[in-house]
């Protein structure tokens, strides 16, 4: 396991709320002698310019001056007066009569809002709220109670109760402070396989050293648990990174590699299922974690264990994996999970109080991306305690519940496109993950990003986005051979000119852009370049790339694009597939809401044909048998998403037609 012995500490209790300005009793609750003023923006600049000044002329007798300029778009002005001459708010109504003033307002003090858990042990969680109570930095932090402000649900605005599978030697079940998810499918204890995904009495969860639902109680996996979600604001112990979500429990973190693949193998069946049924079955995982590996081991020695990232990736899933709790360059000697090259798999590293790279912890420019707390982590203990553990095993947990978080504030625009290109919209919150970082000194040129994680600010990046992208990630289903485009457009959220600049990997043959590569972008101004997807001579394969969008001084943005080349769509010959040049369908209403009814046409008498619903991520959904008599179908849609689908109609191994359909909802 990946932590350490922790030592004794001192705490001191102190104030946990903060404000900017606190007002007191008789304190104005506006900074004193400033007002702000929105003239009129329906003139042109040269008017507006004329105008403030003559107002700044009408109003002298109350010495007003300017401050600055806060908006040229809005024509919004800070002023100042000199306070105790007349009565502010005396001074406030003779600027509101003025005809060219819109609005006025005096520049009220702003308090720095953060949502403070009534957790029994939250004062000794300095990995969440940093003052210094521990001697340590003030804000060393993944500024959790900031970040709880905004949100701490566990389902998302599309109604998925959130989960994150994480693997590890045991877990206290029973724990006050911790929520495990239960498969409600499956009736414990009765030796039946209910739910048919392969595991019996998988109510609990999954152990697979003794291929079976027993969980096994242990201290390290009911301290990882604790970090990413433990109950929050419920008067009790500690809190998680995410308050409400549930914790899959897996048994399977040691001794040999295969349990490792076993275990992963159980997460990737559960979400599967959830993606085929609609949510009807399975799990809604977002994250794993793993606080366990394999020193200074080589990816190329543990193909079948880095295949399960990319596995779970194409799902929807992104992983957080702990690095070697030793002082090496991962990107030198090698380490198991961490030095994995899989796109879906986040690497970390040990930070400690004072904001500084654990000397007993690994780090790496390319194989780390980032560090999280974990020397002495207050979490949930084996026995229904608490206490403190250190190591990266108490590092990457952090991240994991930050992976639960990100999908828990997401809005349902952001869903809907998960939903439908679950591969690409992981890889965006991994991009605000690792985008939201505070930089430290001593992760720089040490890890990808150079810093340690901070909630609120991948938040902040998901809300309130310096660019807008539509979409934020393109997927493409291709039969081989042909080509297809699409448009991305992008906006400039900001409210300053920004210069930007696309590349991608020209060296690929089935990606090339067109368009305005690079320029500038006015506040509120936007531009769209055209991708070109090609997938010529391509038989069947899952292709990924980024585009990355570089804009400002040093801020960039890569948009993912998958290409999926797949023999079966397009309804032609490939790799021994026989087209059928007789009989075909029609559906309609195309798009559709509830229902799609099929007819057929051609089919011959007394042979039986497959009828095939396929996401268009190429998860076959719903198969039927339809006989060579029948005229039609009718599919009730109301429990699919809204996005693009396939429906292949085949006899035998031969195609005969295939047609895409959209559902929205």
């Amino acid at each position: 396991m990946r932590n350490i012995i922790p030592f004794l500490i001192i705490i001191f209790l102190i104030p946990l709320l903060i404000s900017q300005k606190p007002v007191g009793k008789n304190e104005k609750p506006y900074v004193d002698g400033e007002i702000m003023v929105k003239m009129r923006s329906d003139i042109s600049p040269v008017q507006q310019e004329e105008i403030f000044q003559a107002f700044l002329n009408e109003y002298q007798y109350l010495k007003i001056e300017p401050i600055r300029k806060l908006s040229n778009r809005l024509n919004i002005h800070l002023l100042r007066f000199k306070p105790g001459i007349f009565n502010d708010e005396m001074v406030l109504e003779e600027i509101k009569k003025h005809p060219y003033v819109e609005l006025a307002q005096f520049n009220h003090f702003i308090e720095h809002r953060q949502l403070i858990p009534s957790d029994q042990y939250f004062d000794l969680q300095w990995n969440m709220h940093n003052t210094g109570q521990t001697g340590g930095t003030y804000d060393a932090d993944i500024d959790g109670p900031e970040a709880w402000e905004i949100g701490t649900s566990g389902i998302t605005a599309t109604g998925d109760t959130i989960v994150i599978a994480i693997i590890d030697d045991g877990f206290n079940l029973t724990h006050e402070d911790l929520r495990f998810w239960k498969n409600y499918l499956e009736i414990p204890g009765n030796g039946i396989d209910d739910d048919s995904n392969g595991y019996i009495d998988d109510y609990h969860g999954w152990n697979v050293y003794s291929n079976s639902g027993n969980i096994i109680e242990r201290d390290h996996g009911t301290h990882v648990t604790g970090i990413a979600a433990a109950r929050g604001n419920n008067d009790k112990g500690v809190t998680g990174v995410n308050w409400n979500v549930g914790v899959m429990p897996i048994v399977g973190s040691g001794t040999v590699e295969s349990y490792v693949v076993a275990a992963y193998a159980y997460v990737l069946e559960m979400r599967a299922r959830y993606n085929e049924s609609g949510g009807t079955k399975g799990a809604f995982i977002v994250s794993t974690n793993a606080s366990f590996g394999v020193n200074m081991g080589q990816p190329e020695n543990f193909p079948i264990w880095g295949a399960m990232y990319d596995s779970l990736g194409m799902l929807g899933v992104l992983s957080a994996g702990a690095t070697a709790n030793a002082n090496w360059n991962i990107d030198e000697v090698g380490d198991i999970p961490t030095a994995f090259p899989s796109e879906f798999l986040i690497s970390v590293t040990n930070t400690d109080q004072y904001d500084n790279l654990n000397s007993f912890a690994g780090f790496g420019l390319t194989t780390i991306d980032l560090g999280a707390p974990g020397t002495q982590v207050y979490s949930t203990r084996q026995g229904n305690a608490y206490g403190y553990k250190t190591g990266t095993s108490m590092s990457s947990p952090h991240v994991a519940g930050a992976v639960a978080y990100m999908f828990s504030i997401a809005d349902a625009v952001f869903m809907e496109a998960y939903h439908n290109d679950p591969a690409g919209m992981a890889l965006v919150i991994k991009q605000f993950i690792l985008d939201g970082t505070d930089p430290l000194p001593t992760l720089q040129g040490k890890s990808v990003t150079g810093g340690r994680l901070n909630i609120y600010n991948s938040a902040m990046r998901m809300l309130l986005p310096d660019i807008i992208f539509s979409p934020m990630s393109i997927l493409k289903v291709l039969p081989p051979d042909e080509q297809e485009n699409e448009i991305l457009s992008f906006t400039n959220n900001t409210g300053s000119t920004l210069n930007y600049n696309i590349t991608y990997p020209d060296t690929l043959d089935w990606i090339s852009l067109s368009g305005t590569l690079s320029g500038t972008l006015s506040p509120g101004g936007y531009g769209n370049i055209l991708v070109h997807l090609d997938s010529e001579g391509i038989v069947s394969d899952t292709l990924l790339a980024y585009l990355t969008f570089t804009y400002g001084t040093d801020s960039l943005f890569n948009v993912p694009v998958h290409l999926i080349v797949n023999p079966f769509v397009g309804g032609r010959e490939y790799e021994g597939m026989e087209a059928w040049g007789h009989g075909g369908m029609v559906l309609w209403p195309n798009p559709a809401r509830e229902v799609v009814r099929f007819e057929f046409s051609g089919l011959n008498s007394g042979m039986d044909y497959k009828l095939s619903i396929v996401h268009f991520s190429g998860t076959i959904l719903q198969e039927f048998t339809i006989t060579g008599e029948q005229a039609g179908l009718q599919l009730n849609t109301a429990s699919y998403r809204a996005g693009s689908y396939f429906v292949i109609l085949k006899q035998g191994n031969k195609m005969m037609d295939s047609k895409k359909f959209i559902i929205i909802k």
